[in-house]
């Protein structure tokens, strides 16, 4: 008899999935918006205030290069929530996202440290000759 109540009480708090919004986001566009987000945040965390003193708000900035609205992106973020392998293949496509970026920055900045290296070789390899040059001279002037 226990069983059975808790069964059925168990039963109706399941949670019923929230209506489709008139203006529901596309999985893409909600993978755009999220991943936006995301660069914005934690450009926030690195730049507080270079960002705080351009008068730019993260969110407002996302919506706006998306066209969007706060309401539109909670009521369809709500709406994919409620299919958790659905939210969940939207949030590993935006970490797929994420994680080409960090390929695509790390082979740039690597490539960047080699330039800056091979300047400072050619200009290690100048001021040797500069300085051979003039001792050189030193030498001939000595004779």
């Amino acid at each position: 008899m226990v069983l059975a109540l808790v069964v059925v009480g168990c039963k109706n708090n399941k949670i019923d999935r929230p209506p489709k919004p008139d203006n529901l986001l596309s999985e893409e566009k909600m993978v755009e918006v999220i991943y936006d987000m995301t660069i914005m945040s934690a450009a926030k965390g690195l730049n507080r205030r270079i960002i705080e003193n351009r008068g730019v708000n993260p969110e407002s900035f996302v919506y706006d290069k998306h066209s969007i609205d706060s309401v539109q992106f909670a009521l369809s973020n709500q709406y994919y929530a409620y299919d958790i392998d659905l939210y969940e293949d939207i949030y590993m496509r935006v970490k797929t996202k994420l994680e080409a970026d960090k390929v695509k920055f790390k082979a740039e900045l690597d490539k960047k440290a080699t330039d800056a290296d091979s300047v400072s070789r050619t200009n290690q390899i100048r001021r040797d000759s500069i300085i051979q040059a003039k001792s050189q001279e030193l030498k001939l002037d000595l004779d």
